[in-house]
Parts: C-alpha cells; structure tokens; sequence
C-alpha cells in the first residue's frame, strides 16, 4: 500500500514567555487520502487468529459486541496476525484498521 503523505513547510508565529511573536516555519507532515481498506482472509469457527494485509504501522483491532478480543500492527509488508480465541459459530467480528492520524 503506497505512502499518501506529503510535507510542507508552514509559516508559523512563536510567542515568548512574555507575548512577542517571532516569525519562523514548521515542517508538517499531512495525508492527502484515506488508506485503502483492510484486506481480511476468512475467519472460521476452528480458527484463533484473523490474518490479512492493512497499511504497515496502522493498528488492526477485531471486536465481538464492541470489545475488542485481540488488536496487531501490521509489518513493513503490511500483513498482520491477530491472536483470537476460538468463536462459535455465526459470531460476528468486526475488524477495523485505523491509521497513525486515526483514519
């Protein structure tokens, strides 16, 4: 999954200890995009852990009924491995991948 960030240099006031601005810039870092969404590989009854690819350094949590049972970083490569327990069979997961900004 491809880096969508950018860095600028803003224009920027500081202010002393006693209110004087001094102008100087700031390196900013910005994404222009939302990632692309999390590829998930099927998750079974038998299974105790959910795998797939998301953008490297993102956080992937996995839910059931809105607690989460198991969360991983995804590597350099993207890939990820998520330690759950055994589900019964029909339970709902819900897996989300958020970025370092929280998209």
């Amino acid at each position: 999954m491809a880096n969508r960030s950018s860095e600028v240099d803003a224009g920027i006031l500081y202010k002393d200890i006693i209110s004087f601005y001094y102008p100087g810039t700031a390196l900013v870092t910005y994404y222009q995009s939302v990632p692309e969404p999390a590829i998930v590989n099927e998750v079974t009854d038998k299974d105790t852990s959910v795998t797939g690819e998301a953008e490297p350094g993102s956080t992937v949590e996995v839910k059931v009924s809105r607690v989460t049972i198991g969360s991983a970083t995804p590597g350099t490569d993207g890939k990820f491995t998520v330690v759950i327990p055994v589900q019964v069979a029909g339970t709902e997961l819900a897996i989300t991948a958020t970025d370092k900004v929280g998209n």
